[in-house]
Formats: C-alpha cells, sequence, structure tokens
C-alpha cells in the first residue's frame, strides 16, 4: 500500500484547486486506513463539487452552461440528486465529450456501489483507479473542454487590435491568456478552427489566424505541440502555398519536429527548401518565417540528429542563400556538423580559382569579420586570411586590396589569426599548408599580417 499512498500524494499535487485539494487530501487519508469506500466516495465529492464549479464559470460565456448551472443548483441547494444529470446536460450540450461523459457515470457507479449497503466492497485497486481517473481525466484540468469558448476566441480574428504588436513574445503571451480556460481536450477543436481562417480573404482575420497559430506552437507543451503538428504542420506540409505559415510555425516552436513521421519530416525539409528559394531580400530577418530564424531554431532547439540527415537540404539551401549575412553565422554556431559546414563553405570561396566567387567573398569579409572571429576557432582564422591571399595571387582583384593593405579592415580575424601564430606556430604552419601557402606561419604573418609599424621595427 506504501507504494499507492506515495502515487496518489504524487497526483494530488496537479490539482491547483486548493478547495478540491482538501477534499482529496481527506480521500487520501481514507485511503491510508484501509477506508477503501471513504476514499472513493470522497473523491466523488472532489469531481462533482468541481464539475459545478466549472460549469459555473462557463456560464459566463456560454447561455447552455448559464441554463444547465442554473438548474443544477437549485438541485444541490435543495439537496437533492444532481450528479446524473449534471453529466446528462453537459454531454448533450456538447460541453463535455461522449468519453468524458461515460467515465463520469463511472465514477458515479463506484461511488453509488461503495455508499450503499449493496454488498460491495472496495478494494484498493479500485479506489486507486477512482482517484487517478478524477484527478488526470478532470481535476487537474482549468476549465471544462468546451468548443464554445474556442469560438468567441475565433470570433475576435476581425479585430484589428487582437494582436497589438508582431513581437514573438508578445504574440506567445496573447494566445497563452486566450487559451488558459480552454482544456486541453478542446485544442484539436481550436487548431482546425485557426487553420480554417489562414488564408483568408479577411486580410486581419488571416493575420490573426497566423499569429495565433505561432503562439500556439511557441507555447511549450506537449499537448500544444502535438495539435499543432497533426492539424496544422503535417496536414498542409505537402501545400507549398503555406510553406511561410508552417516556416513561421517551426521557427516559433521547432521542438515539434521532434514529434513528425518520417513523411511529414521529408516534407516539410522540401518546403523549406521552396520557402528559402522564395524568400525575397527585402523581407526582415526578424520575421520568423526568415530561413535564417527558422535554422537557427532548429539547430538551437533540436539534436543534431533529428536536423541530420533529414534536414541537410534545407541546410545547404539555406546557407549557399545566406553566407554573406553575418546573422546566418549566430544562427548555426552552436551545431558543431552545421558551423563546420559554413566554414567550409566560406574558405571553399575565399581561395576559388573562379574570379566571381573569390571576388564575392572578399567583398563580404568585412562584414563577416566580427561573427567570424567570436565563433569560429583560431585555425580557421588562419586559414581564410590565407586563402583571400591565394585567391589574390591568382588574381582575383577584390582580394588584393585586402592583402595589400595586410588585413587592415579585417581586424578581428587577423588579430585572432596572429594570436594562433604566436601561440602554435607548428600547426599554424599546417594549416596554411593545407590550403597550398609553404613556408611557415612566421613568414606569413610578417608578410600579410603584421601591421604597419610593425614592418617599422
Amino acid at each position: 500500500m506504501a507504494s499507492g499512498l506515495t502515487d496518489m500524494e504524487e497526483l494530488l499535487g496537479r490539482v491547483s484547486n486548493p478547495a478540491i485539494a482538501d477534499y482529496l487530501k481527506e480521500a487520501l487519508a481514507c485511503y491510508g486506513t484501509g477506508a477503501h469506500r471513504a476514499c472513493i466516495v470522497m473523491t466523488f465529492i472532489a469531481v462533482f463539487e468541481d464539475l459545478r464549479t466549472k460549469t459555473k464559470l462557463l456560464a459566463t460565456l456560454n447561455t447552455q452552461a448559464r441554463a444547465i448551472s442554473r438548474d443544477i443548483e437549485t438541485l444541490a441547494n435543495g439537496q437533492k440528486p444532481f450528479e446524473t444529470k449534471l453529466v446528462e446536460r453537459l454531454q448533450s450540450n456538447e460541453l463535455i465529450s461522449e468519453l468524458q461523459g461515460q467515465r463520469l457515470k463511472q465514477i458515479i457507479s463506484h461511488r453509488n456501489k461503495a455508499a450503499h449497503p449493496s454488498g460491495h466492497h472496495a478494494s484498493a485497486e479500485e479506489a486507486r483507479y477512482v482517484f487517478f481517473e478524477a484527478i488526470d481525466k478532470y481535476l487537474r484540468h482549468p476549465a471544462l473542454s468546451t468548443n464554445h469558448a474556442v469560438d468567441r476566441i475565433i470570433e475576435r480574428f476581425s479585430e484589428a487590435n487582437y494582436f497589438p504588436d508582431n513581437n514573438m513574445t508578445n504574440i506567445r503571451a496573447v494566445v497563452r491568456e486566450e487559451v488558459s480556460g480552454i482544456h486541453p481536450e478542446a485544442y484539436d477543436y481550436m487548431a482546425i478552427k485557426v487553420v480554417g481562417h489562414i488564408g483568408s480573404a479577411d486580410a486581419t482575420a488571416n493575420k490573426n489566424a497566423r499569429f495565433f497559430m505561432s503562439g500556439m506552437a511557441a507555447i511549450d507543451e506537449s499537448a500544444m505541440r502535438k495539435v499543432v503538428m497533426e492539424q496544422f504542420v503535417a496536414k498542409k506540409s505537402s501545400d507549398p502555398v503555406f510553406g511561410d505559415e508552417i516556416a513561421a510555425t517551426l521557427s516559433s516552436g521547432p521542438k515539434m519536429i521532434e514529434i513528425a513521421n518520417s513523411t511529414t519530416k521529408s516534407r516539410l525539409n522540401s518546403l523549406i527548401e521552396k520557402v528559402t528559394e522564395g524568400t525575397e531580400s527585402t523581407v526582415p530577418i526578424t520575421r520568423m518565417k526568415h530561413p535564417i530564424t527558422l535554422i537557427g531554431a532548429m539547430i538551437s532547439k533540436l539534436d543534431e540528429s533529428t536536423v541530420f540527415p533529414t534536414f541537410q537540404g534545407s541546410v545547404d539551401k539555406i546557407l549557399d542563400k545566406y553566407w554573406r549575412n553575418p546573422t546566418i553565422i549566430d544562427a548555426v554556431s552552436s551545431s558543431t556538423k552545421a558551423f563546420k559546414q559554413l566554414r567550409r563553405l566560406y574558405l571553399e570561396k575565399a581561395g576559388s580559382s573562379d574570379f566571381a566567387t573569390a571576388n564575392d567573398f572578399a567583398a563580404a569579409l568585412p562584414d563577416l569579420d566580427q561573427k567570424l572571429a567570436e565563433k569560429a576557432p583560431r585555425q580557421f582564422a588562419v586559414q581564410v586570411l590565407g586563402s583571400v591571399c591565394v585567391a589574390a595571387q591568382t588574381g582575383a582583384y577584390k582580394a588584393k586590396p585586402l592583402r595589400s593593405s595586410k588585413f587592415a579592415s579585417i581586424g578581428a580575424l587577423r588579430a585572432k589569426a596572429i594570436d594562433y601564430i604566436d601561440e602554435k606556430p607548428d600547426q599554424a604552419t599546417k594549416a596554411l599548408k593545407k590550403i597550398g601557402i609553404g613556408g611557415t606561419a612566421a613568414d606569413f604573418k610578417a608578410d600579410y599580417l603584421a601591421p604597419p609599424d610593425a614592418d617599422q621595427d
């Protein structure tokens, strides 16, 4: 009995309403003394006191709930049985599901056998079952499952100030507040309704639906991630029309990718590639749908085994398109594999024998300098500057002034390269040899890195 009692104590911790928890503590005390019938009766009282309270709360939003609450309160105040009638009225008005109604009637049946002279002897297992069902299916949830409360939310999507701004933190806060009274069993219905407004001819409703879906994804709860994946991401991943919205949703809640099946992941990879190809240069990187934001969210929140190899195509597309943007360095630097791929791409472009490619990199390097110096290893600093020198030697005209100025405009990487050469000259020499530069690292430093005042010494 000790282990069962411990489990029940843990269950009790899920109930936030102190008045209901008080009933359950009494039920638990009964169980601990072997009074299993009393435990069932006290649990029953907790369930229906809770259900009455939640019906009263729902009555402020819903006319059907208001009528039910009025009738039930009349019965309860007159000390008349109301429990079965309450279940039937809630179920017939679709304020609870058929399955919920069946489970509640089972609890009523267990209580009737335990409370009346039926010859039934309640066991410890039966008491634990009723206690568990009561808490897990009802008492731990903040409100009744109701489509009507969801409908009230959806109706307001036409309001221009529903989301005061497009800041993701604020969007998540609005959605969290709006769904705080929604039972998790209504999440599927809510997601379906939201999806139905994405792409709406009403521009305001469309925007609010898109923001709401991203806000749902940003709520880091397994039940919410599941419905967003199942009702939106998975269902719409085969339709490129929803590419931007899905990209924004995944940026907001990338962990939902972990529960996607292999087919959905394959579709998502293809969809992200298409979104990357189609994203205009005018789209701000701060937008949740931007490929840099998306890949950064995925890499920061998911294991590499989830990103690779499934999303390798997406990573390739994003790096190939956005390598010039310093933000991409922050986005992928937390991934050993992705950041190594980006550094390899930089080295290939820096020392390319194709003049256009080498010149393109040389022009971009001053903007990349600070971020690369912050994130990349010192050996890379030596190799990337060495590769620019190789390109200059073969005629890349934009690489030549970088080399001749001894990388004056690339101060952060230059300082990092000098530091590596001074501390580990042998390793630096080997690193330079790999990119086709002979001699020692000290020679390279003197020829291409030493600042002008050092030449005069």
